[in-house]
Formats: C-alpha cells, sequence, structure tokens
C-alpha cells in the first residue's frame, strides 16, 4: 500500500512503514500530510528522526524537507535545519500562527526577542490577552455566537537555572494543573528536553482552547486559553510552581537552593 494516495493524511499507516524505509519514502511522497502522527507515534517518528543508521538517511532527509512536519516535532529534536521551513511558513501565517512559529525557531536555535523573568518571587510578566478568564476579542466573530472548545498545543523555550547561575540538575516537570480548566489538582510527570551544559530546554504541553465560530475573525486563534501550572524539582533546590501560558515568550527560570 506504500503507492496509494489517500484523501486524508494516512499518518496512521506512516509509522509501521519505518521498517520498510524505500516503502516509507514512495508513501511519503505521496502523502506528505501523513507526517502529522498521533501523539502515541511522535516518540517514533522522533527516534528515526535522531536514528544515524545509513539505510534510514534518505527516508530522514525527505522528512526534513516535509513543510507539513508538526511543530512540536520540529521543536522537539531542536534542529537549525528547520529555521528556513519555520520562516517560509512564517511569511503567510496569522498572527496566532507566529507565535507558535516563534517558539519553534527558539527551539531550534533562533534568538529570541523578549525574555520572561521567573523565580519564587517573580512569577512573570506575561499573559497572553485569551488567558482564562479574559479573552482575545479580536479572535471572536462579531456576527457568529457559537464556539468550540478544545486545546492548543504551546511550545515552551528558555533556561533552568540555580540562583549562582549554574544550570539546573536534571529538572523534573510534574504538572499539578487539570487541562480543561475544572480545578482538579494532579501530579504528572511531564517529557522535556533539557541541556545540562546550557540550562536550556524545551517543553511542549497542551493547554485549553476555546475557538469561536464564524470565519469573519481578524485573527482566527483561540479567543480563550488555559494554562499548564507546572512543579519543577531539581537536586538540591526548592520546588517551584510555574504558569505556562499559550504565546509564551523565552522564559528564564531561576530555582534557589533548599531542600525539597
Amino acid at each position: 500500500f506504500a503507492k496509494i494516495k489517500l484523501t486524508e493524511s494516512g499518518s496512521w499507516l506512516f509509522v509501521p512503514l519505518f521498517s520498510y524505509p524505500e516503502a516509507a519514502i514512495e508513501f511519503l511522497r505521496l502523502n506528505p500530510k501523513a507526517v502529522d502522527v498521533p501523539g502515541d507515534d511522535r516518540t517514533a517518528l522522533i527516534g528515526l528522526m535522531r536514528d544515524a543508521e545509513p539505510p534510514l538517511r534518505p527516508l530522514k532527509e525527505l522528512l526534513y524537507q516535509n513543510e507539513q512536519l508538526p511543530l512540536p516535532i520540529m521543536a522537539e529534536l531542536g534542529d537549525p535545519r528547520f529555521l528556513p521551513l519555520i520562516e517560509r511558513r512564517t511569511k503567510a501565517a496569522s498572527h496566532h500562527e507566529k507565535t507558535q512559529l516563534a517558539a519553534c525557531a527558539r527551539a531550534c536555535g533562533a534568538a529570541a526577542d523578549r525574555l520572561v523573568i521567573i523565580d519564587e518571587s517573580r512569577p512573570g510578566d506575561f499573559k497572553p490577552k485569551s488567558a482564562w478568564p479574559a479573552v482575545n476579542p479580536a479572535r471572536m466573530s462579531p456576527t457568529a455566537n457559537g464556539h468550540g472548545d478544545g486545546f492548543t498545543e504551546v511550545i515552551i523555550t528558555g533556561q533552568i537555572l540555580r540562583a549562582d547561575g549554574a544550570p539546573a540538575t536534571a529538572p523534573k516537570f510534574y504538572r499539578v494543573n487539570d487541562a480543561m480548566l475544572l480545578g482538579q489538582r494532579i501530579r504528572e510527570e511531564e517529557s522535556i528536553i533539557f541541556d545540562s551544559k546550557s540550562g536550556r530546554f524545551v517543553f511542549v504541553t497542551m493547554v485549553f482552547a476555546a475557538y469561536s465560530a464564524g470565519e469573519d475573525k481578524p485573527d482566527p486563534g483561540p479567543y480563550q486559553t488555559g494554562s499548564s501550572l507546572v512543579q519543577i524539582e531539581s537536586a538540591e533546590c526548592k520546588p517551584l510552581q510555574v504558569q505556562f501560558y499559550d504565546e509564551m515568550p523565552d522564559v528564564r527560570i531561576t530555582l534557589h537552593a533548599g531542600a525539597k
């Protein structure tokens, strides 16, 4: 079935073809949207793109050139080769999409244009206009009354440091709020990409998002969004709870000394 051109993305078929690289290449050329794989398959796709085995090189090169590759996958790979692709996609993007593309670019090595400082006395001076309970009126249709509730993926980039300026030691992220703003308290470990030498990290998370119905919105992004409340824990540092928002700029998080 590698020669089949599908009307839908065919993403559920793509990962099983990894064992047959030539078939996967032919399938991907006919179905470029197949790279938008379900969440459970992202780990497999990222693993393949990091694999140095020679037989996979042609498939990897095709993947790196794919214009449909989801931003979170590019962000987790953090490869500067994605920057020209991100720049091309930015030209036709909405304002909301541009904030996501900018975060992905930072994850791939681009410089940040704003820095949010966070520590135990400073929660950060950033909230998007859409942050609950507020709304962003530019993303609401003036003619349609309906809306849909869902999620939006958020790419967070920045540094996690100790008070002496050195990178934190193997920080762990534990999400402590539910994504649907139901007030439930949870404790679920989230995966992050962390560079122990620089303290740089990439964190992909989901937040609640409400979208206005209608096609006449100035900006098609979510008009109301939630946040991801995360407790950061690192050896010999006090735990710190940080609230991550949609559209968040680069962050510098400082953990202070103390027992867990």
